[in-house]
């Protein structure tokens, strides 16, 4: 017996109708309201279409009361950032704002029976991003450990200051070969990183140019610290003295 499934929440673009959806926006919006809700396990599927302009049942397997709940923690986020805003929802932000302006229309989200509803419109998303995100020059030094994929113009590079891997956009071609003959190397990547600026999470990160980063031997390293100053206590007769004069 085929279990029957119920929707958790619908997701509505209004103004347009489903025939008017490239199935590629369709599956972007599906993904970026999965990561919005935080849903764990198994994705959010379409469980059925309406032509009350573009709506689209998303049913899960996870609890549809928790999803619900994150959704409207996204809601919250837009209302108040200053308090509720996370790192985590920007990218989705950025996709479902793109994907409202080509089609332009707007969205609406709501719980099943619409006992709660949200509702998003194109210019919303872009004023908030701008005061909780900047952009400047950046160094990221880590291991190599990607480079390619579905567009060659990117690598993945593994930093000690976090877990998750960073993704990054390379600006050219040229550079991201010759980064690929660099792989599990440790490289230190220079361009331009956008930061939120809540908790200075770096968000996304566009590679102009890179160095390969050369191990040292322990005697090379002890030679640069001396030669950065450390060499400066052989000038003093009496270090013990001297530090006590410092107290």
């Amino acid at each position: 017996m085929v279990e029957k499934r119920e929707p958790v929440i619908t997701v509505r673009l209004v103004g347009v109708k489903p025939e008017l959806v490239p199935l590629g926006s369709l599956t972007e919006l599906i993904a970026a309201v999965q990561s919005l809700s935080k849903a764990s396990g198994p994705n959010m599927s379409l469980l059925n279409v309406r032509r009350t302009s573009a709506a689209y049942e998303l049913t899960s397997p996870n609890d549809g009361a928790m999803i619900v709940a994150q959704v409207k923690q996204c809601a919250k986020a837009l209302k108040s950032p200053e308090l509720h805003l996370r790192a985590y929802m920007l990218r989705s932000f950025d996709t479902i704002n793109r994907i409202l302006r080509s089609l332009d229309c707007y969205m609406q989200v709501f719980a099943p029976g619409k006992t709660w509803k949200w509702q998003l419109k194109q210019n919303e998303w872009p004023a908030v991003r701008e005061r909780f995100c900047l952009e400047d020059d950046g160094v990221l030094i880590g291991e190599l450990k990607r480079v390619g994929g579905a567009s060659r113009n990117k690598c993945v590079i593994r930093v000690p200051f976090q877990k998750k891997l960073i993704y990054c956009d390379v600006e050219n071609p040229d550079v991201a070969r010759k980064l690929g003959q660099h792989l599990y190397d440790e490289v230190e990547l220079r361009g331009r990183g956008v930061y939120f600026t809540r908790d200075w999470n770096l968000i996304s990160f566009k590679v102009s140019e890179f160095v390969v980063r050369k191990s040292k031997p322990w005697d090379e390293h002890y030679r640069d610290l001396r030669e950065a100053g450390g060499k400066a206590w052989d000038d003093i007769s009496d270090p013990s003295a001297f530090l006590e004069e410092m107290r």
